[in-house]
């Protein structure tokens, strides 16, 4: 059984940062409190993944400069299994304009304009997963849990330091997010977002049957 290494986690405070169109927008995305619980499959998960899928991803970086490590898929499809929740939701990683798939974000657009060489685009790097944890969002009333792997990688350190950066993203912790659970949206609260994010009721309301449907299973 592989045994992970004992370090310490800093946690990640914005989930989500592949979807930013501009740094303004971070306040709109998941936000952890303080309630961060170890998962208690944790151990199984971890052995799971090394002995398994691969521990390496290969450096991509998107139409707007957003850099991340592209990763098996299966760090969300395998995963997720073993929370043993229908409830549970893939994170949006697979539709829409940006499709990252799962992947470790390095980062974010604003980050790479401070670029001023080259970065090893294509290559391979490795790293290996610390930890197991489920968060409470905030400012995402959609979201009522997030689940998401510690990640350790000198390797992709190394890549932040050669651009100038801290060796850690927001000086935290690399991570995998793999899973959300929806929560349940009163009428009240489908107004609220939908004033926030600029969208229509008809699009809120469309939005709350699918959650509905979902809290129901």
């Amino acid at each position: 059984m592989y045994t992970p290494k004992k370090v310490r986690i800093s946690h990640p405070t914005y989930f989500d940062k592949c979807l930013l169109k501009k740094s303004d927008d971070s306040k709109k995305t998941p936000c952890r409190d303080k309630q961060i619980i170890k998962d208690p499959f944790e151990s199984s998960i971890i052995s799971y993944i090394h002995s398994v899928l691969p521990i390496a991803g290969t450096l991509k970086q998107d139409a707007r400069g957003f850099i991340y490590l592209d990763i098996a898929n299966e760090y969300i499809t395998s995963i997720i299994p073993f929370f043993n929740d229908a409830s549970i939701d893939m994170p949006p990683y697979f539709q829409g304009k940006f499709i990252h798939g799962a992947h470790i974000s390095i980062a974010t657009p604003d980050e790479e304009k401070k670029l001023y060489s080259p970065l090893p685009i294509g290559e391979v790097f490795s790293f290996s997963i610390t930890g197991c944890f489920r968060a409470t969002p905030l400012f995402d009333i959609k979201n009522k849990f997030a689940w998401y792997l510690t990640v350790a990688s000198e390797e992709l350190e190394e890549i932040r330091k050669s651009m100038g950066l801290s060796a850690l993203p927001n000086d935290e912790t690399y991570f995998i997010t793999v899973a959300y659970k929806k929560t349940f949206l009163s009428l009240n609260d489908l107004i609220t977002d939908a004033t926030k994010n600029r969208i229509t009721l008809s699009e809120s309301a469309i939005l709350l049957n699918k959650l509905r449907e979902n809290n129901q299973k």
